[in-house]
């Protein structure tokens, strides 16, 4: 829609898709010493008006480097919310239900992802820009009237406001006792040095866990596939529409994302992670042979043109299931809460750093190697995502954070994790 409008380069189009990741990496320092300073419910209330202003750049300089800029600021101002959401959720949710509510964060993304593509369908910039600022609106409204986590108060030694907030999501009639108690546990003072925290075995084996999960996400090609849809589609050579077929994929995102948050403190995450990965490898690799094939014989391609599209869209699925969700949920959970804005910061970082250098690439690797190539580049990484979780990432369903942190700390993971 925006090459055809503007009359623009593919080069160009790739800066307009990717230099979004650019902001939101940028944002990552300032989410960090907001979430500290001012609090995660005032960081969503400041980043939330702050993101309103993006959009509007956006509809009111509607040209290319309008885009450039615009999106650039909707990053920056937009991105945090990938750090504050899960720390927020993680912090207010009971250990029974986290992983769902965490997973409603993806969820919500996913909506917001559909709700701009039924909007692209109508082929209008200035309009779909108009739509998009409704949203961050919502947000700020609602989070005027939501309270400070428990965790953070109590962090900054407001213990008699974390009791009435804690009591407040319980509900009046829950006895918080238990839960307090963990979180004083869990924010008790720690006077060793920032630097001292940061090589604690809990913070390096909670980041390490975090930077090969968020790396598996953005190197199994989910940014390409959803940035670039369209132009797949086209490529495939179907008798499918692309535009529809675009708001059909949003559609099954926004479905196995639900589906996600309904199964993900039943089975637990590593279960998830492990089906996730296995379906988003084998349709990977299946789009890759049908490319691999048109590029030979698009008689033989002809024949099995709908192998692409309903690939594509069990891709989804599968991502949506766990490889999409669960790097941003174990954010909140993982990281010890000394250092958590530090290195959710980091990581943050990495995953948007990560995700321009797939959406500016894949353009440029698909004229230079084959579109079949690149999906079979992106199906070994989600084999090698499987190896990764098997061997290094902990289960943290139905734990405390406490307890979380206990496990990270112990010399064998295999006997706390039976325990």
């Amino acid at each position: 829609m925006i090459a055809k409008s503007m009359n623009i380069t593919g080069i160009q189009f790739g800066w307009i898709a990717s230099i979004m990741a650019v902001g939101a990496a940028c944002s990552q320092i300032l989410i960090a010493i907001f979430m500290d300073l001012a609090g995660r419910r005032w960081s969503f209330v400041i980043f939330s008006a702050l993101t309103v202003s993006s959009w509007v750049v956006l509809i009111v300089l509607n040209n290319f480097y309008g885009l450039i800029a615009g999106r650039f600021l909707l990053g920056l101002f937009a991105g945090g919310f990938c750090v504050v959401a899960p720390t927020y959720i993680a912090e207010i949710t009971h250990k029974s239900i986290r992983g769902a509510v965490s997973v409603g964060f993806q969820l919500l993304l996913t909506i917001g992802i559909l709700y701009s593509y039924i909007f692209c369908a109508f082929k209008n910039l200035w309009a779909l820009n108009l739509c998009c600022i409704v949203p961050p609106i919502v947000v700020l409204v609602a989070f005027v009237f939501l309270k400070e986590t428990p965790v953070y108060l109590m962090k900054n030694n407001n213990e008699s406001d974390a009791v009435k907030v804690l009591q407040f999501y319980r509900g009046k009639d829950y006895d918080v006792t238990q839960e307090m108690n963990e979180i004083k546990l869990l924010t008790a003072k720690d006077d060793s040095k920032f630097c001292r925290a940061l090589k604690k075995k809990s913070c390096i084996k909670a980041f390490l866990m975090l930077l090969g999960m968020h790396v598996v996400q953005q190197l199994s090609g989910i940014n390409a596939v959803m940035f670039y849809a369209e132009s797949i589609f086209m490529d495939t050579h179907t008798f499918v529409d692309a535009c529809l077929s675009q708001v059909v994929l949003g559609i099954v995102q926004v479905l196995a994302t639900g589906l996600s948050a309904a199964i993900v403190d039943r089975v637990g995450r590593k279960i998830l992670w492990y089906v996730s990965l296995f379906i988003m490898a084998v349709c990977l690799i299946l789009v890759g042979i049908y490319f691999q094939i048109l590029a030979n014989d698009e008689e033989i391609a002809k024949r099995i043109d709908l192998l692409p599209v309903f690939s594509i869209f069990i891709y989804i699925i599968g991502f949506s299931l766990g490889c999409g969700p669960l790097p941003w949920v174990m954010i909140g959970e993982l990281i010890p809460t000394r250092v958590k804005a530090f290195v959710a910061m980091t990581i943050a970082a990495l995953n948007w750093m990560l995700a321009f250098v797939i959406s500016l690439t894949y353009p440029i690797l698909k004229d230079i190697m084959g579109n079949y190539v690149v999906f079979y580049m992106y199906g070994v990484v989600s084999v090698l995502g499987i190896v990764f979780v098997w061997y290094c990432v902990i289960e943290t369903k139905n734990k405390s954070l406490k307890e979380i942190q206990e496990q990270l700390e112990a010399k064998n993971d295999e006997k706390e994790i039976k325990k």
